[in-house]
């Protein structure tokens, strides 16, 4: 005898089927699209999770900070590296030549030291007899405390002169020269271009040159009792207005491989200063020091 069948439970069974589908097809979706994570046992029994995308993003995360904290820390040990060897520039082969270098007959700066006739505390009235007007001229002469003159388009290479207001009237309080000319030389017929040895045959320096014991770095070519040292500041100065002193000592310009020497000359709080590149005179500045 047949069976009837229910009407009604065909149309639950339809439903059933539809939304059993319906499951299935969702959980393959989210599957895919990461938002369901699945866990997996390991052979030992550990449960360990297939990595969603967010997962995926904070490893990611992570390991950039991880590597950017190690450039930190590179740099960091960079900058600590050469602030160390700024202490110890070697200027073995100048200091060689030293013992080479006649300048018996030369004598220590006596204060007279000048560019082309120009000297500290001349007036600009004075100046501009000598060099004319200049072709630029920064800071307000009426209002600034310091104006600088500059005897060139370019102020890298031109002649530049600084003046210090005092009493209402400006004063020069240091002159600059960088580019080789012979029309631009110093009281003792120096210039840009010279090389170390001329520089030092002009002026008088001790047989033998040693390095200051308070900065190694510094090497006295005289007056080494005319100077004292400032602990607190770290650096070495005249004792007295009428002191004659003069150093020498190296810094890297731009890296490693290009070392500039200075050498300076002093007589109380002014002094000229060559700056040497490549055993030639690069720029010499004729200033005062304030302590």
């Amino acid at each position: 005898m047949e069976e009837k069948t229910n009407p009604k439970s065909k149309i639950v069974k339809g439903v059933l089927l539809v939304f059993i589908g319906a499951l299935i097809g969702a959980i393959i979706c989210g599957i895919a699209t990461g938002n369901i994570t699945l866990k997996n046992k390991t052979k030992s029994g550990d449960p360990s999770l297939l990595q969603s995308n967010n997962s995926k993003e904070e490893n990611t995360i992570g390991t950039i900070e991880k590597e950017k904290d190690e450039t930190e820390k590179n740099e960091d040990e960079n900058i600590e590296e050469n602030e160390t060897d700024e202490e110890n520039v070697p200027i073995d082969n100048y200091i060689k030549e030293l013992s080479k270098i006649n300048s018996k007959k030369a004598t220590k700066e006596k204060g007279e030291m000048s560019i082309n006739g120009i000297k500290i505390g001349m007036s600009r009235e004075e100046v501009e007899k000598i060099m004319g007007q200049p072709e630029q001229l920064e800071g307000d002469e009426y209002e600034e405390t310091t104006v600088t003159a500059i005897y060139g388009k370019d102020s890298s290479t031109a002649p530049v002169i600084q003046y210090d207001k005092k009493d209402g009237k400006y004063t020069v309080y240091s002159i600059s020269i960088s580019s080789e000319n012979d029309k631009f030389k110093t009281d003792r017929d120096t210039k840009i271009g010279d090389t170390f040895e001329t520089i030092i045959s002009k002026y008088a320096k001790e047989e033998k040159v040693e390095s200051y014991e308070k900065s190694p770095n510094i090497y006295v070519l005289y007056g080494k009792e005319e100077l004292e040292y400032n602990e607190e500041e770290g650096i070495a100065y005249q004792k007295t207005e009428q002191s004659q002193y003069a150093t020498m000592y190296g810094f890297y310009d731009s890296g490693e491989n290009d070392i500039c020497l200075v050498v300076s000359y002093g007589y109380g709080q002014n002094s000229i200063d060559y700056f040497i590149k490549n055993g030639k005179v690069a720029s010499i500045t004729i200033g005062t020091r304030e302590y």
